[in-house]
């Protein structure tokens, strides 16, 4: 969740701080636009690998003895 939390901490910093400091409202609400989108991909990513690791999970063996006639 790397990717995600830095997204969120960017968004954070630009709806504090950056957002009064530019007077371009357009370039400020493209870039929080941007940002969010790395967010919910990197969730969806992390989403898709938790999946993935459920689906390939192989199983322990249970052997057990069978007649063979």
């Amino acid at each position: 969740a790397p990717i995600y939390s830095l997204s969120n901490t960017l968004v954070n910093i630009t709806n504090n701080q950056l957002a009064e400091a530019v007077t371009d409202q357009e370039l400020v609400e493209d870039y929080l636009q941007s940002l969010q989108a790395i967010g919910i991909r990197s969730q969806s990513l992390l989403g898709f690998i938790d999946n993935y690791r459920k689906l390939t999970h192989i199983p322990e063996l249970d052997l057990q003895p069978l007649a063979i006639q």
